[in-house]
Parts: C-alpha cells; sequence; structure tokens
C-alpha cells in the first residue's frame, strides 16, 4: 500500500481552525494593502487635479486676433471673426459677459472657454459666472 509514516503527527481540529484563520486574516490584509493603495493612487489623483491642467496660451479678448481666437477649442474662425467684429463695432469689451451679445456665442460656449480668455488684467475665471 502506500507508505503514510510522515503523517505521524494527527491534525487537529484546532490546528485547521488556526490555519484557516491565518489564511483568511492573510487574505484580509491583502485586500486591505490592496484598498489603501487605491485609495492613495485616488488621493494623488485628486491632487494633480485640484492644481489644475494647463490650458495653453490665455488670449485678452480686447486684444487677440480672430486667428489667436480661432486657436481657442471649441470657438471656429467664423465665431472668432464675429467676436473681433463686435469688440470692434462696441470700441471693446468691459465684461466678459458681453461675449454673450456676439451671434453664436452661448452661455455653454463661455463656460468651456473662459479659462482661455482675460480681459485687461481679469482672468476669465474671475468674472464671477
Amino acid at each position: 500500500m502506500f507508505n503514510l509514516s510522515f503523517m505521524d503527527k494527527r491534525i487537529t481540529k484546532y490546528d485547521c481552525d488556526h490555519r484557516s484563520i491565518a489564511s483568511a486574516v492573510n487574505t484580509m490584509t491583502m485586500q486591505r494593502s490592496i484598498q489603501v493603495f487605491c485609495l492613495a493612487v485616488m488621493i494623488c489623483s485628486l491632487a494633480l487635479l485640484a492644481q489644475g491642467e494647463d490650458t495653453g496660451p490665455k488670449y485678452d479678448i480686447n486684444v487677440a486676433t480672430a486667428r489667436e481666437l480661432s486657436e481657442i477649442p471649441f470657438i471656429d474662425s467664423k465665431l472668432a471673426e464675429s467676436i473681433v467684429a463686435y469688440r470692434d463695432k462696441v470700441g471693446g469689451f468691459v465684461m466678459f459677459e458681453e461675449l454673450l451679445q456676439v451671434e453664436g456665442f452661448s452661455r455653454d460656449l463661455f463656460f468651456k472657454v473662459k479659462s482661455y480668455l482675460y480681459l485687461d488684467g481679469m482672468s476669465g475665471e474671475d468674472c464671477g459666472c
């Protein structure tokens, strides 16, 4: 038959439970380590987002050319020309909200592009909109 002499020691119920508990504790410890790691990654990601992303160059809406304005995402050349035409017509922008008077410039668009703009020392983010 089989030689089972190496199994002289009897495994008791306590030994089985002890091993099961140790295994469960190791599993929980590993799960906790993974959770802590994921939390650390999320915190670092949020910290990077909180710093803000570089939106690229900012343009003074009273000085920028139509070509420069068309480099801003969501502003095509036609809208950029409309902005410059409106600016020339009224003698320049005094407030950011005046952009909403430009044909084709919606409030939704305003919020998308305001981080690319400034007005005589005031950034689009400072407009209070």
